[in-house]
């Protein structure tokens, strides 16, 4: 059986009304569980944890509570009778009793798989767009990404491809011979309702076992950051829902969540977390009783505290397991070549750049070098930014043609029906190269302005020293990962500056994935600094290990690389 059965074609809204009653069920029965356990031994009272405000919704109620009772020797008691941990070092005292965090886990006996267990599917969301139109063109995202996957990994695995539909299913099934010609893997697609769901996947799932059988776990919320997204990306969790998946009754982020066996003793799974989930619902526990509930819903060992470095852990750091190798990235600073292609990438690429005054500046600072002049290239890069709205404009006359001269033979009454899901069908089946050349154009002028300030803060970000707390902090992590047995192999990250709240979290080459031999890591496709970066990346690497470049610049200007868009499913273990 797969991972994502026949099952999903069971309606999601008849799925979504059972999922939303268990939560009402567990709930209830939380409540008369807890009134049970103080009418049947007064000495322990159930608190529950508060989690209003602005993520109110972000865990499901009666979810998490303290424990607490007049001695720790009777929550002890209490907590073994339950089958949970105890941990006296998380007692805290509580109106004059002993406290302890309680939870209870969403599926309890769920192991998330760590990453040294063999890849056998990838979870992955495609526009269908871009996906129907069978755009040729490269632009470094989701579907991109997939057909190098599909090329390089040598054994058949099974893509799971979330894509919107709609449209008929010959025109699905055509797209699948397109972009994934004789092809070793399965295939299998998965509806989601309505294009541009969040294509993080690694977000929002995170697979592993329970005893023999697999299943994943996705989050109660997506909210990444926003409490406003925990409605807007209902439908992309919804979507996944299916017998072999759960809903935890907690939101986070599961790319702030990495799991790996320890070199020294692999018989234990350690997490690795971050904090981007502690503001959901963990803002009232210490870091001790975050990681404590983390654990438990994870079936994890121990937990690992790398958080306060980068927005998730796998910005910051990727394991190779079988050689003991953990890739983590390094601010790159001073680095005047990435300055030079960075500045070389807006001149040639943004034509209005180079008629502008900051770009005639630009290009004379160029030409004269960079000693010194760092003051004047700062003023340089905010002039640009000031005016990035109208420097980064591109109308395309011909295209624009096109579309013009469509609308009219087609919906001249009506413009936007020609564009509507209805008339995007008709449009594909009357003229796919429009089709095609409409959608590649949408998506590249959406990202010019992005891209023009990603240049900009790419060269601002080898102009200013990090600062040395930041540095600092970084190197107690990295110390933590060598004390956990890895070798720790320095890659330069570079685009972005972390005292600064800046749009853009930059570029990270550990986004990257491992699939058997080969890391798949995200070029964004800079230049010549970018390649040297890159080559001495591979001679650190074992000769076993393989690095298979991969073209990810939309990804990357939209937070994220190959390993954030990726739902990992693995081996059984002993399958």
């Amino acid at each position: 059986m797969t991972f994502f059965s026949d099952s999903y074609r069971k309606a999601a809204s008849t799925i979504l009304v059972l999922t939303l009653l268990l939560v009402i069920v567990a709930s209830f029965s939380m409540l008369v569980w807890s009134r049970d356990a103080r009418s049947k031994d007064g000495a322990v009272e159930i608190v529950p944890v508060t989690t209003e405000g602005e993520f109110a919704d972000a865990a499901a109620p009666g979810a998490l509570n303290f424990a607490c009772a007049p001695s720790s020797d009777a929550l002890k008691t209490f907590f073994e009778a339950e089958g949970l941990p105890f941990d006296p070092e998380l007692l805290r005292e509580m109106d004059g009793a002993q406290c302890h965090i309680f939870y209870r886990p969403s599926a309890p006996g769920f192991r998330v798989d760590p990453d040294d267990f063999p890849v056998d599917g990838l979870v992955m969301n495609v526009s269908m767009l871009h996906f129907l139109a069978h755009r040729e063109k490269t632009l470094g995202d989701t579907l991109d990404i997939t057909r190098i996957l599909t090329r390089e990994i040598e054994r058949p695995i099974t893509f799971y491809l979330a894509i919107g539909r709609g449209h008929e299913e010959q025109r699905y099934q055509e797209a699948l011979r397109f972009h994934y010609p004789d092809s070793i893997h399965h295939f299998e697609i998965i509806p989601v309702d309505f294009e541009g769901s969040n294509p993080w996947v690694q977000d929002y799932l995170k697979v592993g076992h329970r005893g023999n059988e697999r299943m994943a776990l996705i989050p109660r919320r997506i909210f990444q950051g926003v409490s406003e997204n925990g409605e807007l990306y209902r439908p992309a969790l919804k979507g996944l829902m299916r017998d072999s998946v759960v809903a935890s009754q907690l939101s986070w982020e599961g790319g702030d969540f990495q799991f790996v066996r320890l070199p020294r003793d692999p018989d234990k799974v350690a997490m690795l977390y971050g904090n981007s989930a502690k503001p959901y619902w963990g803002s009232e526990l210490t870091q001790d009783e975050y990681a404590y509930v983390l654990t438990r819903e994870f079936g994890a060992d121990f937990a690992v505290d790398v958080s306060g470095v980068e927005g998730h852990v796998d910005y910051f750091f990727a394991f190779i397991p079988q050689s003991g190798i953990v890739l983590v990235s390094q601010p790159e600073v001073g680095n005047e070549d990435v300055i030079r292609d960075a500045a070389e990438k807006v001149l040639a690429e943004f034509p209005p750049v180079q008629d502008s005054t900051p770009g005639r500046d630009l290009r004379k600072l160029l030409d004269e070098g960079f000693q010194n002049h760092t003051d004047a290239f700062q003023a340089i890069i905010d002039q640009i930014r000031d005016e990035a709205e109208t420097l980064a404009q591109r109308i395309n006359p011909e295209l624009e043609a096109r579309i013009i001269q469509y609308i009219q033979r087609t919906c001249p009454e009506s413009p936007q029906q020609c564009f509507s899901l209805e008339g995007q069908a008709m449009l594909l089946k009357n003229d796919r190269d429009l089709f095609r050349d409409w959608t590649t154009a949408a998506m590249e002028e959406r990202s010019r302005k992005q891209l023009l300030l990603a240049y900009l803060a790419i060269m601002e970000s080898q102009l200013h020293v990090v600062p040395s707390e930041i540095l600092e902090h970084r190197e107690e992590k990295k110390e933590t990962l060598r004390e956990l047995g890895f070798k720790v192999v320095e890659v330069p990250r570079f685009g972005s500056r972390p005292e600064r709240d800046l749009f853009w979290p930059g570029i990270s080459y550990v986004n990257g994935l491992l699939v058997d031999n080969k890391y798949f890591v995200p070029v964004f496709g800079l230049g010549a600094s970018e390649d040297r970066i890159l080559e001495d990346l591979r001679r650190q690497l074992p000769d076993s290990i393989e690095l298979v470049l991969v073209p990810a610049q939309h990804m990357l200007l939209n937070n994220g690389g190959i390993h954030c868009t990726t739902g990992i499913v693995r081996k059984l273990p002993g399958s």
